[in-house]
């Protein structure tokens, strides 16, 4: 983002340790890495409930003498395309632990569900995608490993510790319930009765209008008196303005990112589709076999195709697309 706006002003590229180097001269601040944080999840997160749940499992090890090992912890997780990794944030200094940013969860999600034991065992992940057929593509195309090692034994055991079940402690849980909804104050038109317009740096369009008549206002009235704060008014009219500007030359980019990537987008659904399965599970070894067997296929037609083919056969027809009569796509594909 920093070179991006520095290219507009024609300026040199930020070094490799600008971010730092900013944070560091900054005492009032701080990095710390942000993760995704579910809305609904943060609702719901009150001691009261969570205490009378830890309880509940205390006494349930204790009537059943539940070993430590004896936990399991089955769960599923959900990702958006595109967004599956967290983000390093600038918080204020005095703020501790990692930061939460609120999605919306309203894009479209993979879902994938993983079984774990307390003492090491990981059961193979199971991955859920939105599709009614499985294609050929998604495991050839799509770099999914044959072994997914997601998990270390220090993964699981911080997990179960963080969780407050192995060793037992809920204040290891309760301790962290620092989500704290807000809504937001709403916007809306100035009140008639509100206070006159101050100069000042404006940070949107109304306040770029505001700051504007108050310049022509304040050289109007000007006789003699000292320019002073009309240039201080001007200053912090070029400051806003440029501040438009750099948010421009970020939405230009953001919005060149987006338009390439519904172009990869629309380059997939236009690439042919290959059915090996209707719904069902199916394992990337079983996927690889069925992908075989309709190449094997494919070329064994062709062969007799090229040689003739049987007996009495016809030659072969193309198909059409229904909407345009023409060839080499179907109507899903027609543009």
């Amino acid at each position: 983002m920093a070179d991006l706006l520095l290219a507009t002003r024609h300026g040199k590229p930020t070094g490799v340790q600008w971010a730092y180097r900013f944070v560091q001269r900054r005492p009032e601040l701080k990095a710390r890495l942000s993760c995704a944080y579910d809305k609904q999840r943060a609702l719901c997160e009150d001691p009261e409930p969570i205490n009378v749940w830890f309880r509940l499992v205390d006494n349930m090890r204790k009537k059943y003498a539940i070993q430590d090992t004896d936990f399991y912890n089955f769960d599923k997780t959900g990702f958006m395309m595109g967004m599956i990794c967290s983000g390093m944030v600038v918080t204020g200094a005095n703020r501790e632990g990692r930061r939460k940013h609120l999605q919306a969860g309203n894009r479209e999600w993979a879902t994938a569900i993983e079984c774990i034991s307390s003492d090491g065992f990981v059961v193979p992940p199971y991955l859920i995608l939105q599709g009614k057929h499985h294609l050929a593509s998604w495991y050839t195309e799509c770099g999914i490993p044959d072994h997914f090692n997601t998990m270390t034994m220090a993964n699981i055991q911080a997990g179960f510790r963080g969780a407050g079940l192995v060793p037992f402690n809920p204040q290891a849980v309760i301790s962290k319930l620092d989500i704290k909804l807000r809504t937001p104050t709403p916007t809306g038109p100035p009140l008639s009765e509100a206070d006159p317009w101050v100069s000042q740096t404006p940070h949107n369009p109304a306040d770029a209008v505001s700051q504007s008549v108050f310049v022509q206002n304040r050289i109007a009235r000007h006789q003699g008196s000292s320019p002073t704060t009309i240039f201080s008014a001007v200053k912090q009219l070029a400051s806003g303005t440029e501040r438009i500007a750099h948010e421009m030359t970020l939405l230009t980019d953001r919005v060149r990112t987006l338009e390439k990537a519904n172009s990869a987008l629309a380059k997939r659904r236009r690439a042919k589709r290959t059915h090996l399965q209707d719904g069902g599970s199916l394992s990337i070894e079983d996927a690889q076999v069925l992908i075989d067997q309709k190449e094997a296929k494919v070329s064994k037609r062709q062969k007799m195709s090229v040689g003739g083919g049987e007996s009495g056969a016809g030659p072969a027809t193309q198909r059409h697309c229904r909407n345009c009569g023409k060839t080499g796509h179907n109507v899903r594909t027609c543009q």
